[in-house]
């Protein structure tokens, strides 16, 4: 654009190029919202929202030519860029904080409490399943639906071991969705910290909307 405004000549048709790019980047944004706006946080779903409803027409319509049809298509992506990743990074920062109270809270009750102490301990000998099984559902009570992710990358229901559905009950009813990793440690403590990484990093963020937190993943040993 800056070479542009400089000299407007295009024998080469960059701008025409740069026009259909953008054309193609608005319909995903389209398609990304119609799928995922239930499960987005408020504030992000209504940028999107206000998006295609006021600029979303002169995407739709007949295409804008020339450097001013170039300018707007390419400011336009870039101020909703800006203002949608602001709202998201907000809304991971939130889901992370109570990720965390979440998990002080798990290990304070184990301490402060007798019946939950016996549940857990009964837990840790039937094995590995019924720790994340115990630990999912507690998560839940703070709003947040915990699944881990199987050896494909895809992402698992922890209480049930099913394969999550975009709508089901549990994605719809959670605040944030945050991927874990549960590992029984009797012995070779690093060497299950290790695996439960590797584990961790099979997983490919975003297939489930936005309601995931993507820049975090918690090890539960």
């Amino acid at each position: 654009m800056q070479i542009l405004r400089v000299n407007s000549n295009d024998a080469y048709g960059v701008g025409t190029h740069l026009i259909e790019q953008a054309l193609e980047i608005y319909s995903e944004i389209k398609k990304y919202y119609d799928r995922n706006n239930s499960l987005l946080p408020q504030s992000a779903e209504r940028a999107l929202f206000s998006f295609i409803g006021k600029i979303g027409p002169k995407f739709s319509g007949n295409p804008l030519n020339g450097l001013d049809g170039m300018k707007f298509y390419l400011t336009s992506l870039s101020w909703l860029k800006a203002e949608f990743e602001y709202f998201i990074a907000d809304f991971s920062f939130q889901a992370r904080k109570r990720s965390e109270r979440a998990f002080i809270h798990l290990q304070q009750s184990i301490v402060a409490d007798k019946n939950i102490r016996d549940q857990w301990q009964q837990a840790f000998k039937n094995g590995e399943l019924h720790c994340e099984r115990l630990g999912g559902a507690h998560l839940l009570l703070h709003g947040i639906w915990a699944f881990k992710v199987t050896g494909l990358g895809a992402s698992t229901d922890l209480v049930f071991g099913e394969p999550v559905e975009r709508t089901s009950e549990s994605i719809a009813s959670a605040d944030a969705l945050v991927l874990t990793e549960w590992k029984k440690v009797e012995s070779e403590f690093a060497k299950i910290a290790e695996s439960a990484r590797k584990q961790a990093d099979l997983y490919s963020a975003g297939v489930l909307g936005g309601l995931e937190l993507r820049e975090y993943r918690y090890i539960v040993l």
